[in-house]
């Protein structure tokens, strides 16, 4: 065997070597993604487009928000993906006042029940469903139930396109 062909066997282990590692690692890094819950990058960017769209839609119908102002979310977390989603709060007001920007014939009110199903124990909820890019949004009003008095405080605002 000359030097030239160990040089050329050593080359070809040296390869596989490193393929093999770089499958490993791939593997590895995989499984450590899904155990600590780390997002896909892929779907926080196309979350972060959307919920820029999603912002700027919401924003026109609600009184007085910046669309800068709206904490945006995103469940791209493993082992599934989610819709993309905004949420914010609107002080001293009631969700009636939030909600009437939201008109027929572009927005549609949910039934209450099916809205109500979104609020927690002692919180009151109405939501209204629409369109925004040839896509289906619902959105959400929640309100803390006060004991005595009229319904009016901080109005927690959740939006999110409906997944096909």
């Amino acid at each position: 065997m000359r030097r030239r062909d160990l040089y050329l066997i050593v080359a070809a282990v040296s390869c596989v070597l490193v393929a093999f590692g770089a499958v490993a690692f791939n593997w590895v890094k995989g499984g450590l993604d899904v155990m600590m819950e780390r997002p896909d990058p892929a779907c926080v960017a196309r979350s972060e487009a959307e919920n820029e769209r999603l912002a700027q839609a919401v924003a026109r119908y609600l009184p007085s928000v910046n669309p800068d102002e709206i904490e945006r979310g995103h469940s791209c977390g493993p082992p599934e993906s989610g819709s993309p989603w905004i949420e914010t709060e609107l002080p001293r007001t009631s969700i009636d006042e939030t909600l009437r920007g939201f008109r027929p014939p572009h927005w549609t009110a949910v039934p209450a029940d099916e809205a109500q199903k979104q609020a927690d124990p002692g919180q009151v909820a109405a939501a209204v469903t629409g369109e925004v890019d040839h896509r289906k949004v619902e959105v959400y009003a929640i309100q803390v139930k006060p004991r005595t008095g009229p319904l009016r405080g901080p109005v927690k605002i959740i939006a999110w396109f409906v997944m096909a």
